[in-house]
């Protein structure tokens, strides 16, 4: 029989092992899932998986036209009647936009006995010089602009545009004797260039050709 002593002695020698194999337990339960051990910052979603926190959604910029759009705008110089053709006015266009940079032919909107400005345009969409939309497509130029058409500068032109057109780009009957006239005598139609004015382009009132006007370009 074993005294006291060794029974102490014993005793001594048992408990770390014991101790030691209840606390690996202890951590074996815990990372089994046990209630209340874990640490991690994620939550379970609906579905039974992990998921963390994400970033509000960024917003996308609004549209705006590229460097390749094609522009409208009403001459900064105003000329009479005597524009010497249809032509002419296109070389008068021409000059001012690439005095700004503006890139690309372009055309006036003008009409002769002979020529309906509708028919000289290309298609669409057009952009003023500040970057607003004035029209979507070629068949948006027998209606209403959808911004007031600005000159080449960007400025808000004051006056008449000549046409020679009605509201629908068609030659009106008028043209300042084919563009070459400058006397009181002649007259042209002529359009605004406002926005939500569907005479913008022709048909807003007949203009002595002795007097001065704007003219509308579209770069083609």
């Amino acid at each position: 029989m074993l005294g006291r002593a060794s029974l102490v002695v014993l005793a001594f020698v048992l408990l770390p092992a014991t101790v030691q194999a209840f606390d690996h337990e202890h951590h074996h339960h815990h990372d089994d899932g046990g209630s209340g051990c874990s640490s991690s910052s994620s939550t379970t979603s609906p579905g039974g998986g992990t998921s963390t926190a994400s970033p509000p959604p960024s917003t996308s910029p609004s549209p705006t036209p590229s460097s390749a759009s094609k522009h409208v705008f009403v001459t900064s110089l105003e000329y009479s009647g005597a524009l010497g053709s249809v032509t002419a006015a296109d070389a008068d266009c021409q000059q001012l936009a690439d005095g700004r940079g503006l890139s690309g032919v372009f055309r006036a909107w003008i009409s002769d006995g002979t020529t309906n400005a509708f028919d000289r345009m290309a298609d669409g969409p057009w952009y003023t010089t500040k970057g607003a939309l004035a029209f979507g497509a070629k068949g948006d130029l027998r209606g209403a602009p959808q911004a007031d058409l600005l000159d080449e500068t960007g400025a808000f032109p004051i006056g008449a545009v000549w046409s020679g057109s009605d509201s629908a780009g068609a030659f009106a009957g008028d043209d300042c004797g084919g563009w070459t006239k400058a006397t009181a005598d002649a007259t042209a139609m002529t359009g605004t260039g406002l926005r939500s004015d569907t005479a913008w382009g022709g048909g807003h009132a007949h203009g002595r050709c002795d007097g001065k006007a704007s003219l509308v370009c579209f770069q083609q």
